[in-house]
């Protein structure tokens, strides 16, 4: 993209170098260009395409801090340089800085409202921001402008498919791969349609097909792993996240998804390393730090895991799983009370959570500390477990007995006691204390959970 940009603002002009001479050039090149161009700004600092072309030599070197220097200085010397805008978003976009690639490709787009381009690439960086409304708009713009912007239509396929609209996103897929037979990106989010409606087979040949069209493609190399993990293929699953790693090491996402495959391999010191690795590339990410407690308190790394979820709630305040996560630590450490507000907050964002409902009746119901115990409560959020496993949950059916002796009703106690024992028949350890609750109730005594 940059190349084509670049060779339709160099047309006519033969500054110091040709086009295609610079989007193939050696490093000897790029420094011999990179001098005349130094030498040509000493002459005439005024000379605001030589500020142009030198930020597109440092943005090709990777010297993004230079490049949007550069670009800064071409649009004080000419505020009209459309050009200049879009390639410093472009490199704001590189740095990680966002909201800058956004203004400056709308500062673009007011000079060139014509530019479909730049409305795909402003729609790529709203993606990013996860303004998927602002970024549909601009890959629909784009296409109004340019009826065969295969990018357009590739992009636009991948916000229909995060909104659910598969069908749309399957036919903007299509039309893309008419428009370019080539274009990796537009058989990626195909395979992201494919892997949504569940056709794994039909998402797997189209990762092959992008990674075969450019095999640096980290996207299709990593969804490609994804749908093998699902699949439980996990050798082939290690084997693709070790590709994509060895071409973007710092990918987070990629680390998390590789860190899932050894645990599932209980590779779990393996495991951990790429957890670590993921929270210090972008350690704002909470589905991260949410993993790695949840590894780190199966290693008996209780506190750790805490602190992990404890971050998560605070960069995400409704991840409802990191406060089931910590309620269970919680009550494993024996702090009923702040066991019991996170089950409160997670409840709240989401009343589902069966093992939260759970928990909580079974404090309420057992705890030592006659300070939490509740049979009133017990009952209800032992009843909510039981619903939300129809029924088929003997731990559920267990804790709903728990809950009936603690307010002393005892022939309830007794009835759902004996139902969680024909359903535990199977599990001779779990059976046996089951049992001992059994005789408990029937001594018209409730049960106080001791075991930590």
């Amino acid at each position: 993209m940059i190349c084509s940009r670049l060779a339709r603002i160099l047309c006519g002009l033969g500054l110091l170098i040709s086009a295609v001479r610079w989007c193939r050039a050696s490093d000897d090149d790029q420094h011999a260009t990179l001098a005349k161009l130094n030498a040509a700004i000493l002459r005439n600092p005024k000379q605001a395409d030589a500020y142009l072309y030198r930020g597109l030599i440092w943005q090709q070197m990777g010297e993004l801090e230079r490049a949007v220097q550069d670009f800064g200085s071409a649009i004080r010397l000419n505020p009209r340089n459309a050009d200049a805008y879009a390639h410093r978003a472009i490199a704001w976009q590189e740095l990680g800085k966002l909201e800058g690639a956004v203004n400056d490709f709308g500062a673009a787009l007011q000079l060139d409202p014509r530019d479909a381009s730049n409305y795909v690439l402003r729609g790529i960086v709203r993606n990013l921001r996860r303004e998927y409304e602002l970024a549909l708009k601009d890959f629909d713009r784009a296409i109004q402008i340019d009826p065969k912007n295969a990018a357009a239509f590739a992009y636009r396929g991948s916000i229909r498919q995060k909104r659910g609209e598969l069908d749309k996103a399957l036919s903007d897929c299509n039309t893309a791969i008419q428009l370019d037979p080539k274009s990796a990106e537009a058989f990626v989010v195909r395979g992201m349609v494919w892997n949504a409606r569940q056709d794994h087979a039909q998402a797997l040949r189209d990762y092959d097909t992008a990674v075969k069209l450019d095999p640096r493609n980290t996207a299709a190399i990593t969804n490609r792993g994804l749908v093998r993990q699902d699949r439980g293929e996990f050798d082939l699953a290690l084997t693709d996240y070790n590709t994509a790693l060895e071409l973007t090491p710092d990918a987070a996402g990629t680390l998390v998804l590789r860190g899932k495959v050894r645990q599932a391999r209980h590779e779990y010191s393996q495991a951990l390393r790429d957890f670590d690795a993921a929270v210090k590339f972008d350690p704002d990410n909470a589905e991260t730090r949410l993993q790695r407690g949840i590894l780190r308190n199966s290693l008996g790394k209780v506190d750790l895991a805490i602190k992990d979820w404890s971050e998560v709630v605070r960069l995400d305040p409704n991840n409802a799983a990191a406060y089931m996560q910590r309620a269970l630590a919680w009550g494993m450490k024996e702090e009923f009370g702040k066991a019991l507000t996170d089950c409160a907050a997670a409840l709240r964002i989401n009343p589902q959570m069966r093992p939260v409902w759970q928990l909580q009746g079974w404090i309420q119901a057992t705890c030592p500390d006659a300070r939490f115990r509740d049979g009133a409560r017990a009952v209800p959020s032992a009843e909510k477990a039981c619903e939300l496993s129809d029924w088929k949950d003997a731990l559920a059916i267990e804790t709903l007995a728990a809950a009936y002796a603690e307010t002393r009703d005892f022939a309830a106690a007794l009835r759902w006691q004996k139902k969680a024992i024909a359903m535990l028949a199977t599990s001779e350890t779990a059976l046996a204390d089951a049992r001992l609750r059994l005789t408990l109730y029937e001594a018209r005594k409730p049960f106080r959970d001791e075991s930590n």
